[in-house]
């Protein structure tokens, strides 16, 4: 397994710290890798590293310009975390011109939307995400932990909710007036496991079962479907 799927796995654990750190560690590896830097931009934003975040996605489009607009998404995600609203807004508002059913880039602009109070935009934003994905709803996406434990994480999912944002499957949501406080408690500490393996372990099981790049690219190659999915997942 390569340092980039070690920082997924990470990730998936809760671990954002070495999540970040295996990301990082790919970069050193391939430091002109689209896909490493792209993953690495995820992880800090998770970590709270945002204007890092912004840098290497920006990079990441650069070095492929023909990348699909799940980088856009990255891009905009990066953007919003560090309070450039406006440059996030047409970072997303292009990823839809170019895809208008990509759903990250839908659900990331609804919010963006919220924080520049272009309010019926951002309403019209998320109709436009829940006709696409009926099941999306902000209990949903709180289990994607997209900025990881930090505090941004509740404020994105308040940006969501005053965009009319079900709290759950089913539910119609009643978006405020304004942008309102986070409605949904954090669960930071719920996903505060105890780490079975810590960096350190997975490195060295890294070093003992060797690396493999080339195979590692093909593996990403044959799996498209499956990568997409899980990416829409976070």
């Amino acid at each position: 397994m390569g340092y980039q799927a070690l920082s997924f796995a990470l990730a998936e654990m809760g671990d954002y710290e070495d999540a970040m750190r295996a990301a990082e560690r790919a970069v050193e590896i391939n430091p002109n890798d689209p896909d490493t830097l792209e993953s690495l931009a995820k992880a800090q934003v998770r970590f709270g590293a945002y204007e890092e975040a912004v840098a290497n996605a920006e990079r990441a489009l650069r070095l492929h310009p023909f990348a699909p607009q799940y980088y856009s998404y990255v891009y905009g995600q990066a953007l919003y975390a560090a309070g450039r609203y406006a440059g996030a807004e047409n970072v997303l508002q292009e990823c839809l011109l170019r895809a208008p059913e990509e759903r990250n880039c839908l659900r990331m602009r609804a919010a963006v939307l919220v924080r520049l109070d272009r309010l019926d935009e951002a309403r019209k934003t998320m109709a436009r995400l829940i006709e696409l994905d009926p099941g999306f709803s902000l209990s949903a996406e709180r289990e994607t932990a997209r900025f990881g434990d930090l505090p941004l994480m509740d404020r994105y999912l308040a940006d969501l909710e005053t965009a009319g944002t079900p709290p759950a499957v089913g539910q119609i949501g009643a978006p405020a007036a304004g942008r309102t406080s986070a409605s949904v408690a954090p669960d930071g500490a719920e996903r505060a496991e105890e780490r079975h393996m810590s960096f350190a372990d997975h490195e060295s099981g890294l070093a003992l079962g060797g690396r493999n790049e080339e195979q590692r690219r093909s593996g990403v190659e044959n799996g498209q479907e499956e990568d997409a999915d899980r990416h829409d997942r976070h």
